[in-house]
């Protein structure tokens, strides 16, 4: 049988809440024990890599691959499997946009570029 898609208990986000294709992912579940350049060196044999954030307090990684061609095959293969280097699996989706969480939203359109704040009681 195939899961319930309607059930509460699912807790995939909706697909237009996910993030759109691109070079950057967002690595989770890492050890906390690694530093930023052990990060770098481990996901460099999996493609070319331009930047690397390590937050070790919290065993999370976003790495942003020269194309979307391999940040693509990473999500396809590495997602939920044990990179070279680590002893547990990882988990890896495409990261949202730097900046872009929260900044399509706005109460009657105020706050998209216009400079003004929202004010809940129109002042």
């Amino acid at each position: 049988s195939s899961p319930c898609r309607t059930c509460p208990h699912r807790t995939d986000p909706p697909r237009s809440a996910m993030a759109q294709p691109s070079a950057r992912l967002f690595f989770s579940e890492l050890p906390m024990t690694l530093d930023e350049a052990t990060v770098h060196s481990i996901f460099a044999a999996y493609g070319n890599i331009k930047s690397c954030k390590f937050m070790a307090g919290a065993g999370q990684a976003i790495i942003e691959f020269q194309s979307q061609d391999e940040a693509q095959w990473i999500v396809e293969n590495l997602n939920g499997n044990i990179a070279q280097g680590l002893d547990t699996p990882v988990q890896c989706k495409f990261a949202n946009a730097p900046g872009g969480k929260g900044k399509e939203w706005a109460p009657e359109g105020k706050g998209k570029g216009g400079g003004g704040r929202w004010e809940p009681y129109g002042g």
